[in-house]
């Protein structure tokens, strides 16, 4: 049932994008021809190296990913064994996971950035994902485990703060292009 409700979710999102949202680049701005050499992952990364300063920023953005999948390929592992949690709880853990960040997105992001600016929000994210992640570890029974969650969900202060940081170290007609790098590194 899981998988056939988010195929439902992501026949939504593509009907919605076909039918509703409305081409985002100027027609003027638009590449004339398509390149295949360029539209492939290796490719996308030559714009990190083109511009320095997309480097260091491109791997933070790199290792924020990297722990982003290590927590749920191994959640389901550890809290079976050291908490030994059936799997509804963890059903019910990975809901909690998921409402805090939806919060976290919703409410906190825009005024947290507002506030402390995109450098800001990367540096208290990556702070709070590492306060979860050291509660997470040092929890000695798996009541523990949730006091780290509220701090864990402020990573979530992280991504936005690295894409606001690099848009702006790339000209217009060049976004789509880091979209595509930042995705190659996340993959």
């Amino acid at each position: 049932m899981p998988f056939i409700a988010a195929a439902g979710l992501c026949a939504v999102n593509w009907v919605y994008g076909l039918i509703v949202l409305p081409e985002s680049l100027p027609v003027e701005r638009r590449l004339t021809a398509f390149n295949w050499r360029r539209a492939n992952p290796v490719a996308s990364l030559e714009l990190l190296r083109s511009h320095a300063e997309l480097l260091p920023l491109a791997g933070v953005n790199f290792l924020f990913q990297l722990s982003q999948q290590v927590l749920p390929n191994i959640f389901v592992l550890y809290t079976t064994m050291r908490y030994h949690w059936p799997l509804r709880f963890l059903g019910v853990t990975f809901f909690i996971t998921g409402a805090l960040g939806i919060l976290v997105q919703a409410f906190v992001v825009g005024p947290v950035v507002k506030r402390v600016g995109e450098r800001g929000s990367v540096l208290l994210g990556a702070a709070m994902g590492a306060t979860g992640f050291l509660i997470y570890a040092l929890a000695p029974e798996g009541r523990y485990y949730f006091i780290g969650m509220p701090f864990f969900s402020l990573i979530g202060l992280m991504q936005p703060g690295l894409q606001g940081l690099m848009t702006q170290r790339v000209s217009q007609n060049e976004q789509g292009r880091l979209q595509g790098a930042n995705q190659s590194t996340a993959a």
